[in-house]
């Protein structure tokens, strides 16, 4: 928040802060920006987004150009340095105790507080004293050259994953083969961008798994005596 921001009443803030109106039309209000994916200038400068060497946005799951001037808002009523918005006020409590709490750290609060924030607070709680399982794309690559860590990849034939898409959204064989490939080849060209490795490679997991022989149940028991067998002391 700048000198000039300062100034300002809570109203114009509310109204104005975070935006100098649209300078292709002018317009002061903000827009809503309906789009998932954003230009990069070269692929530089996508690499230096995702490296976040560069303030720019990257894709809409991270960032929003509306969301951003929201966020640019909030800060200004609040007098703070920036602000996060997020999705859920679940989400927002998961970000705010896992930034301020550590390994060892008590989290104290009433036990009458609504039902999903106290069974939330608990799994975090847990989380923070146990080992915990951490699924997202890339993850592997974020946790290489971390102590203790398991890197599963589960996956499933192209059969059964056609014979799945067909009963669940109620496509025929053809087009269930083309849901499966356009998820594919967007995931796997974002993890080689990201990582400059293969979504999948063996060389890059400990442990590949098809969940078709075995079934969800069992191949994650199957998963979790692996990881205890990993780390059995000798």
């Amino acid at each position: 928040m700048n000198d000039a921001t300062t100034k300002l009443h809570a109203e114009t803030l509310a109204l104005h802060a975070g935006w100098e109106g649209d300078p292709a039309t002018d317009a002061c209000a903000v827009p809503v920006y309906r789009t998932t994916a954003f230009n990069f200038q070269s692929a530089q400068d996508g690499a230096d987004r995702f490296a976040l060497k560069k303030a720019a946005n990257i894709y809409a799951r991270l960032m929003n150009p509306t969301e951003d001037v929201l966020e640019k808002r909030l800060a200004a009523l609040e007098g703070g340095a920036a602000a996060i918005t997020l999705s859920s006020g679940t989400a927002a409590i998961f970000f705010t105790i896992t930034n301020i709490a550590e390994t060892g750290s008590e989290i104290v609060s009433a036990s009458n507080l609504y039902g999903g924030t106290y069974t939330q607070f608990d799994v975090i709680r847990k989380m923070a004293k146990t080992s915990c399982v951490i699924i997202g794309r890339c993850s592997d690559y974020i946790l290489k050259g971390q102590e203790n860590v398991v890197n599963v990849f589960i996956y499933a034939p192209t059969e059964v994953r056609i014979k799945t898409i067909m009963e669940k959204m109620n496509l025929s064989e053809r087009h269930a083969a083309e849901v499966i490939r356009d998820y594919d080849n967007a995931l796997h060209r974002r993890y080689k961008y990201i990582t400059g490795t293969y979504r999948g490679d063996r060389h890059n997991r400990h442990l590949l798994v098809d969940s078709s022989v075995l079934g969800w149940e069992k191949t994650a028991k199957f998963i979790k005596s692996f990881v205890e067998m990993r780390f059995e002391e000798t």
